[in-house]
């Protein structure tokens, strides 16, 4: 009268330790469960991951309607030397001063744009090989905050290969933790839509995505195996006649 249903005991360690897990704090509960089978979520808003893959449609959306006025002219004044007489400063060109000053009107990008917080935690992760913490830090800022910093890792924002190197590394030590998985694929794809030319031109880029590919299939394969394992036992629940 009775049907008894047996579960895979790999299944059922996997089903209690998140269970387990959802009981305890929030650092044990992003540890890795189920032996490396599963993965688990951020917990942030949808708004949070989802809007990165869709920036560019905000940005031309928020664009102003109108061209911005031109301010009205400011007085003028001639600069004086300090002293009694009124005396005024001999104006000189742009030329002139250069040639007195030594200065020059070419600067480097570099110089204009330093490096951001995220980019020097970067690197310092990338020196000890442990991305945990530049990862925490990417993890905090907001959909437009980390749109900029995905700019400018680089060279055109002020990045370089080698930073584009250090966040590859990031995204693959952290698919090989399992932990933010759907946060980690919109990081993933905002910067492969970015540098996929900058990668392509690079052979020491191809070949840290192709092990990037490698780490996403394995990681997705063994996802979509337990999905597909729930899904059967779900539908067997629903339709079995007990």
């Amino acid at each position: 009268m009775y049907c008894f249903l047996h579960l895979e005991p790999s299944l059922a360690d996997e089903l209690f330790a998140e269970h387990d897990g959802m009981t305890g704090d929030t650092e044990q509960s992003a540890g890795p469960i189920g032996g490396g089978d599963l993965v688990t979520l951020s917990s942030l808003p949808k708004s949070r991951w989802h809007t990165l893959a869709h920036m560019d449609t905000i940005k031309q959306r928020n664009k102003p309607k109108e061209p911005p006025k031109i301010p009205k002219a400011a007085p003028f004044f001639l600069p004086t030397q300090p002293g009694l007489q009124l005396k005024f400063v001999d104006p000189k060109t742009d030329e002139e001063l250069n040639i007195e000053t030594g200065a020059t009107k070419l600067v480097r990008m570099a110089k204009l744009q330093p490096m951001t917080d995220f980019q020097v935690c970067l690197k310092e992760c990338a020196r000890i090989n442990n991305f945990s913490e530049a990862f925490n830090c990417l993890k905090l800022m907001g959909p437009a905050a980390t749109d900029v910093e995905m700019r400018s890792l680089g060279p055109e924002g002020g990045g370089s290969e080698e930073t584009l190197g250090h966040m590859i590394q990031l995204l693959l030590h952290q698919l090989k933790t399992g932990k933010d998985f759907e946060l980690l694929q919109a990081h993933m794809s905002l910067f492969l839509k970015l540098y996929a030319d900058n990668i392509a031109n690079s052979k020491e880029l191809v070949k840290m995505v192709e092990e990037l590919l490698s780490e996403q299939q394995s990681v997705w394969g063994r996802v979509h195996q337990q999905l597909d394992k729930n899904s059967c036992l779900v539908g067997y629940l629903r339709s079995a006649t007990i």
